[in-house]
C-alpha cells in the first residue's frame, strides 16, 4: 500500500540516497517518491490517505465509508456481515470508493465462496510474486491469526520444537513464536510466562543453560506445544441467525501469588428463549516480583478486566444491554463499593479507576469451582489434563440458564485487609467558654475615624448575636456594644500587627524569646486580646483588667 502513495516534492527530497553499482566507481543518488517502509510515519499516513479517500469520494455510501474507517488496518480490509448479500454489497462498494483514490483491494477471502467469486475477480495481480504450492489450502491468516475458510474457525500455527536451545533465549524464542492477540490460548500460554520471570529471577544470562530443577517443566510445555495447533475456535460469535433481544458482556477476574487473569464473554439471548455464550478477548499478567497480598492481586486482576471490557465494549458494533463484573474476592468487592479515599494509594488509586469505568453495583460474587478465570493464574501442569478446559471457549455452565439460577448475591463481609485503611487525622480543639475570641473585619481605610470605626465594628457583633438567634434589647447601638467593638477592633489590628505572637500565646501562653514583644510580659485576656503584663496583675483591688493592664498596641 505504501507505493501507492506518491510523497511531495518538497517532501520526496529529504528520501535521497546513495547507489552504487557492483563494478562500477560511480556513485549514483536517488530519492523516493512513494512512502518507504523505513519511515516511522508511513502507516500514519498510509491510513490517512484511506480515510480522506474515504470522506472525498464516499458521498451516499456511509455503510462503505465507515467501514474504511473502522475495519482497515494500514492495507488489510477486515470486515463481516449478517448475510452474503451485504457482504457483496459493501466489498464492492470499498473497493470502488478506494480505487478512486488509485489504492486497489487485491486477493479477497471469505468463509462463503459465493463472496470470493463476486469479489475476487478480476482482482488478481498481472504477476504473482509469491505462488502457493497448495491450491486448496484452506487455512488464511488475518492480522496474524490463522483462519480455516472452511470450518470458519480461528486455529494457531506453532513452530517446530525439535531445535529447541534449552536457554533464556531459546525459550522465550519460542513462546515468542504463538501470536495470540485475543488470549484464545491464555491457560497454557501464561504456564511459560510464568517460567520465564523464574528465570529472570534467578539471575541467568541469556545463552546460560538452564538448571535441571526448570528443565523439567521447560520441557513439558515443549511437549505439549505442538498441541495448540489442534485447538479450533469458532470465529463467528453471534452464528444463529435468529433476533437476539439481548446482549450482555460478562467479565471474569481472577489472581494467584504466580499471575492475575481477566476473560470476556458476550452472552447473547436469543428470542426463542435460547442463550448462546462466545469468548470474546482474555488477558494474563504474571504476578510483580516485588510481593504483593492476594487481595492486592486480585484487585489488579479487577482492574484487568475492567479495562479490558471497557476496551471490548467499544469496539463491539453490536449494542450491549447489561455488563457484569464476577470476581471470588469478597474483599475486592467491598472496596470497589465503597469510597475509594478511605484507603492507602494502592488501593484506591485502582479503585477510583475501577469506578470511572465500571458501575460498582455492576460487580458480583462467584465462587471460586466457577471462576473460569482461574485456570489462566496457575504454572501446575498436568499433562494428562486438557490443553486448554472447555469452559475456557464456552463460558460457565450458570450463565446458559436465568438470571435466578446465578451465584445469589451475597452481602460483603466487614473487609478484613483492615491494613489497607488510611489511618484517620483526628483534630482535637479545647475549647474555653471563658475565653471566646471578639473579632470582626472592618475595613479600617473606609472609616473616617476610631468612633465610627468602633461603631460599625458594634453593628457586626450585633449582626452576629441576631444570627445566632439572640435580639438585641435596644433598637440603637448601646455602651456594652460599643466596647464590645473596641475590643475587636483591638483584636483586628493585634491579628495584623503581631500574627506570630498571637500564635505562640495561643498555644503556650509564652512569646519568643526572639520576639520584640517579650519586655512587655504580653498575655492573652478572655477575649484572646494580648495586654501588657506587670506588677499591677498582682493588685487584687482592681478588679478589672482594663485597669490593670492596657492593651498592647502596634508602637513598638
Amino acid at each position: 500500500m505504501f507505493s501507492r502513495v506518491r510523497l511531495q516534492e518538497q517532501d520526496a527530497r529529504y528520501h535521497r540516497f546513495l547507489w552504487k553499482e557492483k563494478n562500477s566507481e560511480v556513485i549514483d543518488t536517488y530519492q523516493m517518491n512513494r512512502l518507504a517502509f523505513g519511515d516511522t510515519s508511513s502507516p500514519c499516513e498510509a491510513i490517512y490517505v484511506t480515510r480522506q479517500t474515504a470522506k472525498d469520494h464516499g458521498q451516499g455510501q456511509e455503510e462503505a465509508v465507515r467501514a474504511i474507517n473502522e475495519n482497515l488496518y494500514v492495507d488489510d480490509y477486515l470486515d463481516s456481515a449478517e448475510t452474503k448479500e451485504q457482504a457483496i454489497k459493501r466489498g464492492q462498494q470499498v473497493k470502488e470508493i478506494l480505487a478512486k483514490g488509485d489504492l486497489h483491494l487485491r486477493k479477497w477471502t471469505s468463509n462463503i465462496p459465493e463472496v470470493v467469486s463476486e469479489l475476487g475477480q478480476e482482482t488478481k495481480p498481472e504477476v504473482d510474486i509469491v505462488t502457493n504450492l497448495v491450491e486448496h489450502e484452506p487455512e488464511k491468516k488475518i492480522l496474524g491469526v490463522k483462519w480455516n475458510t472452511e470450518t470458519d474457525e480461528l486455529t494457531f500455527a506453532v513452530a517446530p520444537v525439535e531445535d529447541v536451545r534449552y536457554t533464556r533465549r531459546g525459550l522465550l524464542s519460542k513462546l515468542a513464536g504463538v501470536f495470540d492477540p485475543l488470549g484464545l490460548a491464555s491457560p497454557f500460554i501464561i504456564k511459560a510466562k510464568i517460567l520465564t520471570q523464574q528465570l529472570c529471577l534467578l539471575g541467568l544470562d541469556w545463552n546460560d543453560p538452564i538448571p535441571n530443577s526448570h528443565l523439567t517443566k521447560w520441557k513439558a510445555w515443549l511437549r505439549r506445544l505442538p498441541e495448540l495447533e489442534l485447538v479450533c475456535v469458532p470465529r463467528c460469535i453471534q452464528p444463529k441467525k435468529k433476533n437476539v433481544i439481548e446482549s450482555e458482556i460478562h467479565t471474569f477476574c481472577d489472581a494467584s501469588e504466580e499471575a492475575f487473569a481477566a476473560v470476556v464473554y458476550l452472552r447473547s439471548i436469543y428470542d426463542d428463549g435460547d442463550v448462546r455464550c462466545s469468548f470474546l478477548m482474555a488477558k494474563t499478567k504474571v504476578a510483580p516480583k516485588k510481593a504483593l497480598s492476594v487481595a492486592r492481586l486480585e484487585l489488579q486482576a479487577a482492574l484487568l478486566g475492567a479495562r479490558l471490557a471497557n476496551y471490548v465494549k467499544e469496539a463491539m458494533t453490536r449494542h450491549i444491554d447489561r455488563v457484569f463484573f464476577w470476581t471470588d474476592s469478597k474483599c475486592v468487592i467491598g472496596w470497589i463499593r465503597s469510597t475509594a479515599v478511605w484507603y492507602k494509594p494502592f488501593v484506591a488509586h485502582r479503585v477510583g479507576e475501577i469506578q470511572t469505568l465500571t458501575d460498582p453495583k455492576s460487580w458480583r460474587h462467584v465462587p471460586g469451582r466457577l471462576n473460569v478465570s482461574d485456570c489462566a493464574t496457575r504454572s501446575r501442569f498436568d499433562e494428562r489434563s486438557e490443553l486448554i478446559p472447555v469452559r475456557w471457549f464456552t463460558g460457565p455452565d450458570f450463565l446458559y440458564q436465568g438470571e435466578d439460577k446465578w451465584p445469589k448475591e451475597m452481602p460483603v463481609e466487614e473487609l478484613q485487609q483492615h491494613e489497607e485503611i488510611k489511618p484517620s487525622k483526628i483534630f482535637v480543639a479545647k475549647f474555653n467558654p471563658e475565653r471566646v475570641p471578639v473579632y470582626a473585619d472592618v475595613d479600617l481605610e473606609r472609616c473616617s475615624s476610631l468612633s465610627k470605626a468602633q461603631r460599625v465594628a458594634a453593628l457586626v457583633h450585633r449582626f452576629f448575636n441576631v444570627c445566632k438567634g439572640k435580639k438585641p434589647k435596644s433598637s440603637v447601638v448601646t455602651v456594652q456594644e460599643l466596647r464590645v467593638g473596641l475590643t475587636a477592633l483591638v483584636c483586628q489590628c493585634q491579628r495584623e500587627a503581631f500574627p506570630d505572637e498571637l500564635q505562640s500565646l495561643e498555644r503556650t501562653k509564652s512569646v519568643s524569646k526572639r520576639s520584640k514583644l517579650l519586655s512587655f510580659t504580653p498575655y492573652l485576656d478572655e477575649n484572646n486580646v494580648i495586654r501588657v503584663g506587670g506588677r499591677l496583675d498582682r493588685a487584687q483591688f482592681l478588679t478589672k483588667c482594663d485597669t490593670r493592664s492596657s492593651y498592647l498596641r502596634n508602637t513598638v
